[in-house]
């Protein structure tokens, strides 16, 4: 998906991947200066560089996984709710049918026998749409 058809897609990228990225650096930041204090500062600072780093990757992967999957969802669910509006439209044109058919037998019924047939014919509305 792209930003440029979907702006808000921007937004939902950037508000997921820094609500992941900023804690994951404080945690990296506070482990390093908590429990790694015989380290030197170059070490130190290498670390955090390091932790940093793959705490971005991992946030970039749990961000695409999390929005492109609730966008997977969201198509598949349409094509299923849009499947089963097709099928329960195709059943309703199938029983006005059967109405129809139905109502023109009685109406030939009724002419072969010389009878008056003043049956009103099925409405055409009756189609359900789901």
């Amino acid at each position: 998906m792209s930003s440029r058809h979907f702006p808000r897609l921007e937004i939902a990228y950037s508000s997921l991947y820094l609500t992941l990225l900023i804690p994951g650096i404080v945690f990296v930041v506070w482990y390093e200066y908590a429990y790694r204090v015989g380290d030197s500062a170059a070490e130190t600072a290498y670390a955090i560089l390091v932790g940093v780093g793959y705490v971005g990757v991992a946030d970039a992967a749990i961000t695409v996984g999390v929005i492109e999957g609730g966008i997977a969802i969201m198509v598949l669910a349409r094509i299923w709710l849009e499947r089963r509006e097709q099928i329960i439209f195709e059943q309703g044109v199938e029983q006005t049918q059967k109405k129809w058919e139905a109502w023109n037998n009685r109406r030939l019924l009724a002419i072969e026998e010389g009878r008056e047939f003043d049956e009103p014919p099925p409405r055409l509305d009756e189609i359900r749409r789901g």
